[in-house]
């Protein structure tokens, strides 16, 4: 699709290094990632920590935004 597109270069929104590999195998040049780092919450912490650790997600949960109980709620 990017290539279709003629998109040859973007900044990649993603904790992803698997994504970032991926895109640059295939010939698109990630000249920025952009860490996600939004949204902690009780419901998705051993979720987030499973994937940084199991998965290899470039993230620490002491960067992530803590959720209030009102987004929650309002989100949920």
């Amino acid at each position: 699709m990017l290539k279709h597109l003629g998109i040859t270069a973007l900044k990649l929104m993603t904790n992803n290094p698997r994504k970032v590999d991926a895109l640059t195998r295939d010939g698109v040049n990630v000249v920025e990632r952009l860490p996600i780092t939004t949204g902690l919450n009780p419901h998705n912490e051993q979720y987030l920590s499973t994937k940084a650790g199991k998965l290899g997600h470039m993230m620490a949960l002491d960067d992530f935004t803590q959720a209030s109980d009102v987004d929650i709620e309002r989100k949920g």
